[in-house]
């Protein structure tokens, strides 16, 4: 063979090299791209799930603290509903006191008060 032959094979097989290098760098590429997507769905389901859990767990707490509310406005209630009229009119003269300017008097006659 002749040098130029020799030449042109050696391109050759330079270019036989470089598509098959190229074909593993596309292959490649296409493997880490499909393994970077199923990471983020990955991590966006981790995400979501977390903020699910999240949400839940605060709901849950808001509803056992609306209960426990709720549970001491009953018994105030039932505190109040238990107390006689004489009880209840002390209670709220002590109120009214508390509201009116300093050394302020209200004239008050429980027989006015109409309920």
């Amino acid at each position: 063979m002749d040098i130029l032959g020799e030449i042109v094979k050696v391109e050759k097989d330079i270019e036989q090299a470089f598509q098959r290098e190229l074909k593993k760098a596309q292959s490649t590429l296409v493997q880490v791209k499909e393994e970077a997507e199923k990471e983020l769905k990955y991590e966006e389901e981790k995400a979501q799930s977390l903020l699910t859990e999240s949400l839940e767990e605060n709901r849950q707490n808001a509803k056992k603290k609306a209960d426990e509310v709720l549970l001491e406005a009953r018994s105030i209630a039932e505190h109040y509903e238990g107390l006689t009229d004489e009880a209840l009119t002390g209670i709220i003269q002590r109120h009214v006191i508390r509201i009116l300017p300093e050394g302020g008097h209200v004239a008050y006659d429980s027989q006015n008060v109409q309920g």
